[in-house]
């Protein structure tokens, strides 16, 4: 199978409008975060806000392009986005992950931790000897 070119790949995105060929890759987060992130061809939104968050993601279901959403904590916190729980909770195309702030990873707590706590009690999450 020969491998399609850009070009090419262009000439089928005109013809095919609204339909996604390629899975997008979003990082939004702080700036140093994104920084990095950016020199692997990550599209990035540094000092993302929830608003922004809100933005991207309504386009991307809009447009019915799949994608992988890394969001840094913060954005995730407090189920400030009515978005972000709809696509959690739909799943599909798109898959978002929170990540931890560059600068204080050991501060990170991911939403899934309080609920393993709730079910099997406060020592789930210790670390074992």
């Amino acid at each position: 199978m020969t491998p399609i070119s850009p070009l090419q790949l262009a000439n089928l995105a005109e013809k095919m409008p609204g339909v996604p060929l390629e899975t997008r890759l979003i990082v939004m987060g702080g700036a140093p975060l994104t920084e990095g992130f950016a020199l692997i061809g990550f599209e990035v939104f540094p000092n993302a806000t929830i608003d922004e968050l809100d933005d991207v993601l309504n386009e991307l279901l809009k447009q019915r392009q799949k994608a992988l959403v890394l969001i840094e904590d913060y954005l995730a916190l407090g189920n400030r986005s009515s978005i972000l729980a709809q696509i959690r909770a739909e799943g599909g195309s798109i898959v978002v992950v929170e990540i931890p702030r560059i600068n204080a990873p050991a501060d990170y707590h991911p939403q899934i931790e309080a609920m393993v706590v709730s079910i099997l009690g406060p020592n789930a999450l210790e670390e074992r000897a």
